[in-house]
């Protein structure tokens, strides 16, 4: 239980214009869902196909490259893919990767295509700054993230890291139900660098007019 805050990115296309125009949230979310999933699809068949082909003195190294692939799709491989013999240690902080037969591997497209849920490229824990940032533009915990935002973010916080006396001032901390810890300490400095890593990686999305990305908060 606490603050997570996730981040999505969605395409703006002729289907979810108006759900985008109108910020209409169910709609959005279920067309990132469908367009995730759509792109997941493709990748899964096409590796079927592959595999299909490959002989058995190369499959071990082709069955990696697909799954490594696949996992660029979801959240957890170790959860999303076990089906398919990912598994992950939490003493090595390591992926493991045991194949199985391209049979299996096409028939397990169903039951793992259905838990599904979508593939969120952003995501902080008790992470408070954030939310009071984005607190003034939300709507039902969510909002639109631009590349405005994503800039000012990176901006307050190198200024923050340079100087941290301006912490309270430029990226402050918010008291609220599990949102974790208000103090300007190392773990608050730790996840500023981290929110400035992040934020910085999603400038690149906004290349294209159609690129698009949002914030959901949850607790």
């Amino acid at each position: 239980m606490g603050l997570d805050i996730y981040i999505y990115k969605v395409k703006r296309t002729s289907k979810n214009a108006d759900a985008i125009a109108n910020s209409d949230w169910e709609k959005v979310m279920e067309s990132h869902k469908e367009q995730e999933k759509k792109a997941f699809s493709k990748v899964y068949k096409s590796a079927i196909k592959h595999l299909k082909n490959v002989d058995s003195d190369a499959y071990a190294d082709e069955y990696k490259k697909w799954i490594h692939k696949l996992s660029k799709l979801v959240n957890y491989p170790q959860f999303a893919l076990q089906y398919l013999g990912v598994s992950y240690s939490y003493e090595t902080g390591e992926y493991s990767f045991t194949p199985v037969p391209t049979e299996k591997f096409e028939e397990c497209f169903d039951e793992i295509l259905k838990r599904y849920y979508g593939h969120h490229v952003g995501y902080f824990r008790k992470v408070n700054c954030v939310y009071r940032y984005f607190e003034d533009k939300l709507t039902d915990e969510t909002a639109w993230v631009t590349k405005s935002d994503c800039e000012d973010i990176v901006k307050r916080c190198n200024s923050v890291l340079e100087n941290p006396d301006l912490a309270s001032e430029l990226m402050p901390t918010r008291i609220g139900p599990f949102f974790g810890s208000t103090e300007y300490d190392k773990y608050y400095f730790s996840d500023l660098r981290d929110v400035r890593k992040q934020f910085k990686s999603f400038i690149k999305y906004f290349k294209t007019d159609d690129g698009l990305m949002y914030i959901y908060m949850s607790w």
